[in-house]
């Protein structure tokens, strides 16, 4: 009894000191067939696995290098890993068998960026480099994942760029505020020809309408004319046509008058000249006459005194023939 109550407690001593947990942000990784495989299971023998952190492990990096013409540069660069479930054993290669294994490889992963950014840079002007090509190139080159290191790469940039001369740094600088003042002279002078164009734009078509504008005013003119012009040939026509029924009424009037002068008694003037010479017998009878009856009145005062002086002579011969019977 006492001997099963002892290996069972030797038993659970074994298990509890032999026996972890895994944390929510730990990898379990163990050897299986030659090959580091990663432990789903919540529990894990701490002496046959090896719990890594899950998380990404950030670090800074410091470094000095060459640009073209050998000049001195210092770049200051941060990536972060995390450890690549599926190439574990590369990290285990790269890293070794302990709990550190994050940081071994990603000090390895350190090294290739120098050799990456020293490769670039000694080929590149120093004035050309900067943060944002520097950080092209080596996601360029190294990519989201190093395969034979067994990371993954959850961030890399280069922070800064410059150069470890101060006067170059200084030379560099003129040279940028240099030409900062240059293309902002460039954008007013450009500013100033947009304005310039875009006002003389305006005049031109301002002037275009101001023209178009005396055009249809003298479209309108014309327009107008054309119509004053008919207006008036017609009201020309009109006047012709009344004329010529005037004159032909005129001529058949006098035709008849010839043919029967005692129908003079009873024209118009005649009948004006004998109310006149009702009220006013001893006054001169004054007639008017307007401008188209001016002919007419001549005609008929002559063909009245003709009339008048055949009357008279009428009566005397009458008389002589009276006498000499």
């Amino acid at each position: 009894m006492w001997y099963f109550v002892i290996i069972s407690f030797i038993i659970l001593c074994i298990l509890i000191f032999e026996f972890r947990f895994r944390k929510p942000d730990q990898l379990v990784i163990g050897e299986s067939g030659g090959k580091v495989i990663q432990k789903k299971s919540r529990l894990y023998a701490r002496h046959f696995s090896l719990p890594i952190p899950g998380v990404l492990f950030a670090r800074q990096l410091d470094m000095e290098t060459e640009a073209k013409g050998k000049l001195a540069i210092r770049i200051k660069a941060h990536i972060s890993v995390a450890a690549d479930p599926e190439n574990l054993t590369e990290l285990v290669r790269a890293g070794g068998w302990n709990k550190d294994l994050l940081e071994q490889a990603s000090q390895e992963l350190i090294i290739l960026i120098e050799q990456t950014l020293k490769v670039h840079c000694e080929t590149a002007e120093i004035e050309k480099l900067s943060s944002e090509n520097l950080t092209n190139e080596l996601n360029k080159k190294i990519g989201a994942k190093v395969p034979n290191l067994g990371l993954l790469i959850g961030a890399i940039s280069v922070l800064s760029v410059e150069p470890a001369d101060a006067s170059i740094t200084q030379a560099l600088q003129q040279r940028e505020s240099a030409r900062i003042h240059e293309e902002t002279q460039k954008e007013q002078l450009r500013a100033r020809i947009a304005a310039a164009k875009a006002e003389n734009e305006a005049e031109e078509k301002i002037a275009l309408l101001k023209h178009q504008l005396e055009l249809k005013q003298i479209e309108l003119k014309n327009s107008s004319f054309d119509q004053e012009t008919v207006l008036d040939e017609k009201r020309t026509k009109e006047e012709i046509k009344r004329r010529k029924l005037q004159l032909e009424f005129d001529e058949k009037e006098m035709a008849l008058l010839k043919d029967n002068p005692e129908l003079m008694l009873l024209s118009p003037q005649m009948t004006r000249l004998a109310e006149a010479s009702q009220s006013l017998k001893n006054a001169r009878t004054i007639v008017s006459l307007s401008p188209n009856e001016l002919d007419q009145g001549s005609q008929l005062l002559g063909m009245v005194q003709t009339y008048l002086q055949s009357m008279l002579q009428n009566p005397k011969a009458k008389s002589k023939k009276t006498d000499g019977k």
